[in-house]
């Protein structure tokens, strides 16, 4: 089972046998595209290949292109997983570490690999924090945490 961009693969499959018919893979693949790129919807096709959605407009996009989907929704259940305090960078928590003395802040995330390929930044981080500076208009205790 893989949970990644599929366009990778599809880039080197030849290479490596990941995708050949003899190997069956189940790919929960995140489709954030506004339309569906073809090297992504190529792989997909594969007869081994068995395409898992995130979302239901990754479904959509996959029906659209006739190609069928499971849906799994890609999140946590939060009356198992809660916050805890375990993680402590010396004698502080995460938390602590990341916001100072500023406990009550309203704290917003972003993990990304800081990469592109030349022109694209595929992490948009200008977009990001464009966004970010518009949501702390409305929210002052707002802090962004880029990981």
């Amino acid at each position: 089972m893989t949970l990644y961009d599929v366009w990778v693969f599809e880039q080197m499959a030849n290479t490596f046998r990941i995708g050949q018919k003899d190997i069956p893979i189940v790919s929960w693949v995140p489709l954030d595209h506004v339309s569906l790129p073809v090297p992504v919807a190529s792989f997909l096709r594969r007869p081994n290949v068995t395409p898992v959605t995130m979302s239901p407009h990754g479904q959509r996009q996959l029906e659209k292109a006739g190609i069928e989907s499971v849906y799994i929704p890609h999140a946590i259940d939060v009356h198992n997983y809660k916050r805890t305090e375990c993680m402590s960078l010396v004698d502080m928590t995460g938390r602590e570490y990341i916001l100072g003395k500023n406990q009550d802040a309203y704290l917003v995330g972003m993990v990304s690999a800081n990469k592109a390929n030349g022109m694209v930044h595929r992490k948009s981080f200008a977009e990001n924090f464009a966004a970010f500076a518009l949501f702390r208009q409305t929210r002052p205790d707002a802090v962004l945490y880029v990981h």
